[in-house]
């Protein structure tokens, strides 16, 4: 039989592992969804709606506006091969978490062998500061 004293001492511990073990459950959820990529989807189509040859690659990524306007880095890119007639869907997740007081703006173009067939003319305020984080792009052929 334990004394009283052995008997507390033997509770402080089991409640102490308890306690740690929850602890280190909860910060497992919580640095995961700290962790979770934020994303973006949408639909990209051209201006004349031409079907694409065999070949070509739909470019989509968002970058980060730092201060005084100047475009920053990217943040999220997405590279796939795209054929026949628009639209076309994409989906692009954030290699980082994102600053939720700057600017994040999204470009798109569409590439044949390497060059630009279509690009966005401006690019478009996605995912933070109130902006959408699904969107649909018109990328007008290049001149």
């Amino acid at each position: 039989m334990l004394s009283r004293t052995a008997f507390h001492s033997l509770m402080s511990m089991a409640l102490a592992a308890c306690l740690a073990l929850l602890l280190s459950a909860c910060s497992t959820v919580f640095e995961r969804d700290r962790e979770a990529p934020e994303s973006l989807s949408g639909q990209v189509t051209t201006n004349d709606r031409q079907a694409l040859p065999a070949g070509s690659e739909l470019e989509v990524f968002m970058q980060e506006e730092t201060k005084s306007d100047i475009i920053g880095p990217i943040v999220a890119h997405s590279k796939q091969a795209v054929s026949g007639s628009p639209p076309f869907s994409f989906e692009l997740k954030a290699d980082k978490e994102l600053a939720p007081q700057r600017l994040h703006i999204l470009r798109a173009r569409i590439l044949q062998d390497g060059e630009i067939l279509y690009e966005t003319r401006a690019p478009l305020p996605v995912m933070t500061l109130d902006h959408p984080r699904q969107v649909e792009l018109e990328l007008r052929r290049r001149p």
